[in-house]
C-alpha cells in the first residue's frame, strides 16, 4: 500500500471518528434536555435542538461551554428529569470539551 493510500486511509478514519463524536451531543442533547430546552419549551431561554454540532462563533462557544458546566456542576438535567448514566455524562462532557478546545 502507498504512503498516500495510507494518508487517505488515516484521514478517513479521523473523519469518522469526528463524525460519530459530532453525533454524540446532540443525541445526549436530545434524549435528556430538549424537554426542557428544545422546540416546544426554552428554560431560561436557552434551545439546545437549534445548537450547531461545530462551534463556529463566540456565542456558540458560550452556549457549549455553558452546557459543560452544568453537567460537570450536576446542575442539569435537573433531578426530577431521567438522568444519564455516569459514563454518559462524562462521554458528552469530554467531547464537548474537545470540540471547544
Amino acid at each position: 500500500m502507498s504512503r498516500s493510500h495510507l494518508i487517505a486511509i488515516a484521514l478517513i478514519g479521523l473523519f469518522c471518528a469526528s463524525a460519530m463524536q459530532a453525533d454524540l451531543p446532540k443525541t445526549f442533547l436530545k434524549q435528556y434536555c430538549y424537554k426542557c430546552h428544545g422546540p416546544e419549551k426554552q428554560k431560561a431561554m436557552r434551545r439546545f435542538d437549534a445548537l450547531s454540532s461545530s462551534i463556529r462563533d463566540f456565542q456558540q462557544l458560550e452556549q457549549w461551554q455553558e452546557i459543560v458546566d452544568q453537567l460537570n456542576l450536576g446542575e442539569m438535567p435537573p433531578d426530577d428529569e431521567k438522568q444519564p448514566t455516569e459514563a454518559e455524562r462524562l462521554a458528552v462532557v469530554e467531547t464537548i470539551t474537545r470540540g471547544i478546545a
